[in-house]
């Protein structure tokens, strides 16, 4: 290096450590970065001002006088010198890039203009300058490393593309002090919010940063350089495209982080090599089945051993959610471990209670669909403890309490599904609708805890008449009703949850299918019925009657009301019980009023039927002088119509002859018709083509000369000959077989018009109108004909109507005489 031309910075700074640097001091630093020559010097004076920890003052007014893109066009440098111009981070287009003396090594290892400012000549072997330049790059990372300990800095260090150079810089045939620094520099850049941090993670997606982590973190869970990679897949893993190239373009990495996990002891790499197989696996199917294949579940699920208040403790405690979360092909291998019961144990744990919503989560996920999962949670005494969270909200009603009974509720809903012989029962013996019914019946409609206990009603009702009737004595059903009448004009998908749930809990049980019927009405037992109940189950048919149905229609829109208005299930339960009682004590008045206005009906029903049967019998008459005007109708009408048929038969007979006659002679014409226009067409065609061949040898007659010119003009000649005979072919006249076939068709015309054929023609135009007016007046009779029968159909329905309704009245008297003398007994009987 070239001698100091004044005492540096970091020389009056060991001589003076309560000095911190000025602003001329960091402008005359960062202005050496400019002169390759001086880098060295820079770099150690950078990092020497930018090395106190407390310093944050001087680490940003570093940052300020851009001495990052000079740092990152450093790192370029060397990068492009000792990996190319192709590797991610060199200088192929940046605006800070200068022609370095550096680049201009020859292959002798000498540089030829590169002199120094005090007029030496280099003499640097190429290898020398490498190991000079590796230096360098030792100190500038170290450097930014530095600043990027304030947080400020590290969007400053990201933008000047400082994050490329560091991710190639991560190779292992460097020497070491370069590679954990960059790894450092990684570590810093990728801390912090996601907003910033987000296009850091992008540049190591790009660079390739992420497979060059991998093989660090292969080196072995007792490796420094290892511990330091995993701390930075711990922060990019949150990236989605992240985690599909660490599973589809880094071979072995499962396994690498699996022999971490492995490793027995502790240690803080542990904590990120778990962070990062939580972070690689949430969300992400394709990554928790390759961890599940690498074995690496085991090793997880072995962290729930340590103490509750372990960080790691609660890492593995994500774990199980997260590898459960969306698959059901990961459960088995999570319950094989034996983790299930410690999980239980987090529940409520008073060492460390805050993980008993991390741990209720993974009882959730992990009662889904494996079933010895839900009986290795029921066997630890999962139920009980979930009962008690549930009544600690119903006490407390706070948004995180109400927040993890939510959860407990879809916990236990998880367990009830597909497990009817052991997990219904359970729950039954435990009295868990006890505690359901607590949160249920105060939940605001369209709510999530309102959706997990109707969710919860069925799964605990589905094929279980038993369950069933407790649903019915623990009074859910009208808040199960609730629900869905809140939401029923909508449509909503809570109001279709909550019918399904309905149906499936009055399945097989009368009384509770009665109640619905006097609650609600039969429409909403029927709806329910069909969505929600076993196959072939019985469902009421639709009722027909008129005013059964405006009933059902008035009662159901009632409840619908009543259910808008209310605050939750239990309120809309206590006003539908007293619209029911209203509606009943209406209809047993309604009864009363009916039964006397029947009374006083029977006479003048008495009196109408004498009219009834007179109107019957004139109805009978009335049918038989309409048959009889029928008859007559159908007899003229069969008449007209055979004539018309006559009629007919003549009209094709005269035009049969008449087409045999001309058709001959037409068909002749046509002919001489169709080869006319074929010669001439062949003529013009032939012309035409004549035509183009004069013009072609016009065309190269011009350009040639002597005999093969004569030889064209002659072949122009022959060919004008020939188009001159076409041409006069296709005049009037000019060609004889044309003449032939005009006077052929001559012929053929005069024949055409032949006095026989006139007369023909006139005859089939007689007969033409003949079977017109034939027709029309069979047409007229048959229109006769139908309205004598619509008439004759008419009367036979008002009569068989006036016999019907007579027969129907006395029906209905004698009916009613039947009733009101049993009534009569009955009242007898009571006295």
């Amino acid at each position: 290096l070239r001698p100091r031309a004044r005492p540096s910075w970091c020389r009056v700074q060991r001589e003076n450590l309560a000095m911190a640097p000025s602003e001329d001091d960091i402008k005359t630093c960062i202005e050496k970065l400019r002169d390759e020559d001086l880098w060295m010097e820079a770099t150690e004076e950078l990092t020497e001002m930018t090395g106190d920890k407390d310093d944050e003052e001087t680490r940003l007014a570093v940052a300020r006088e851009d001495a990052c893109p000079w740092l990152g066009r450093i790192l370029a440098t060397f990068i492009e010198l000792r990996f190319g111009d192709d590797a991610p981070g060199s200088p192929k287009r940046s605006s800070l890039d200068k022609r370095s003396s550096l680049d201009a090594v020859d292959e002798d290892g000498n540089n030829d203009d590169d002199v120094r400012s005090d007029g030496a000549l280099s003499m640097m072997s190429s290898e020398a300058r490498m190991q000079e330049l590796e230096q360098v790059v030792i100190n500038t990372l170290q450097c930014l490393i530095n600043l990027s300990r304030s947080k400020k800095n590290r969007k400053e260090i990201a933008d000047a593309g400082c994050v490329a150079p560091a991710c190639t810089l991560l190779d292992l045939t460097l020497r070491r002090e370069i590679h954990d620094r960059a790894v450092m520099l990684l570590i810093n850049c990728c801390t912090g919010p996601i907003q910033y941090t987000g296009p850091v993670h992008d540049i190591v997606e790009d660079s390739e940063g992420v497979q060059k982590l991998v093989e660090m973190i292969k080196l072995g869970p007792d490796h420094p350089t290892a511990h330091r990679a995993v701390q930075v897949l711990s922060l990019v893993s949150v990236d989605p495209e992240i985690k599909d190239i660490f599973r589809d373009k880094c071979m072995g990495g499962f396994e690498a982080l699996r022999a971490m996990l492995e490793r027995p002891g502790g240690g803080l790499f542990l904590k990120h090599a778990a962070l990062t197989v939580n972070h690689l696996c949430d969300e992400n199917v394709p990554n928790k089945i390759a961890f599940m294949e690498s074995g690496g579940v085991p090793a997880m699920m072995r962290l729930m051993g340590r103490p509750p208040d372990d960080p790691l403790t609660a890492i593995a405690l994500d774990a199980v959610t997260i590898l459960a979360e969306d698959n059901d092909e990961v459960d088995e291998a999570v319950a094989v471990t034996g983790v299930l019961p410690r999980v239980v144990e987090m529940i409520s744990n008073p060492e460390n209670p805050k993980l008993t919503q991390a741990a209720v989560t993974a009882v959730m996920h992990m009662a889904r669909d494996y079933k010895d999962a839900k009986r290795m949670l029921t066997s630890a005494g999962v139920i009980s403890k979930l009962k008690r969270i549930i009544d600690e909200c119903a006490i407390e009603e706070s948004p995180e309490s109400v927040h993890l009974a939510q959860m407990c509720v879809s916990s236990l809903t998880n367990i009830a599904i597909d497990t009817e012989y052991w997990g219904q029962a359970e729950l039954a013996e435990e009295n868990v609708l006890t505690n359901v019914r607590s949160v249920f019946q105060s939940a605001p409609a369209e709510s999530k805890m309102a959706q997990v206990c109707v969710a919860f009603v069925y799964a605990y009702t589905a094929g279980n008449s038993d369950n069933g009737w407790t649903v019915r004595e623990a009074g859910l059903l009208p808040v199960v009703a609730f629900h869905h009448l809140r939401g029923r004009d909508k449509k909503t998908r809570e109001s279709k949850e909550a019918l399904v749930s309905l149906g499936a809990a009055v399945d097989d049980d009368e009384e509770s299918q009665d109640l619905i019927t006097s609650l609600f009405g039969e429409t909403v037992l029927r709806e329910c019925l069909k969505v929600g109940a076993a196959k072939g189950t019985y469902v009421p048919l639709e009722n027909r009657d008129e005013k059964t149905r405006a009933r059902e229609k008035h009662t159901l829109s009632e409840v619908c009301k009543i259910a808008g208005q209310a605050m939750n299930g239990a309120d809309f339960a206590a006003k539908a019980k007293k619209a029911y009682e209203d509606r009943k004590a209406k209809f047993t008045q309604d009864i009363f009023d009916a039964e006397a206005a029947l009374e006083r009906k029977l006479v003048e029903q008495l009196a109408a039927r004498e009219k009834e049967l007179k109107e019957a019998e004139n109805a009978r008459r009335e049918l038989r002088r309409a048959q009889a005007d029928a008859a007559n109708s159908r007899a003229d009408a069969k008449k007209e119509i055979n004539e018309a048929k006559a009629a007919r038969f003549e009209y094709d007979a005269a035009l049969r002859a008449l087409n045999a006659k001309q058709g001959t002679l037409i068909k002749e014409k046509e002919e001489a018709r169709r080869m006319i226009d074929e010669k001439i067409e062949t003529y013009r065609s032939e012309s035409g083509k004549l035509r183009n061949m004069i013009g072609v040898y016009e065309e190269t007659a011009a350009e040639a000369s002597g005999d093969a010119k004569k030889e064209i003009e002659r072949k122009i000649k022959t060919a004008k000959t020939a188009m001159g005979e076409y041409d006069k072919r296709l005049k009037p006249g000019g060609c004889n077989i044309v003449k032939g076939l005009e006077a052929q068709i001559a012929e053929l015309e005069k024949r055409l018009k032949d006095p026989a054929i006139d007369s023909l023609t006139e005859l089939v135009k007689e007969k033409e109108e003949i079977w017109k007016i034939e027709q029309a007046e069979a047409d007229e009779a048959e229109r006769v004909l139908k309205e004598k029968e619509q008439a004759e159909a008419w009367a036979r329905a008002n009569a068989e109507r006036e016999e019907r309704e007579a027969k129907e009245k006395k029906e209905r008297e004698e009916k009613e005489k039947r009733r009101l003398a049993k009534e009569k007994n009955k009242k007898k009987k009571k006295k």
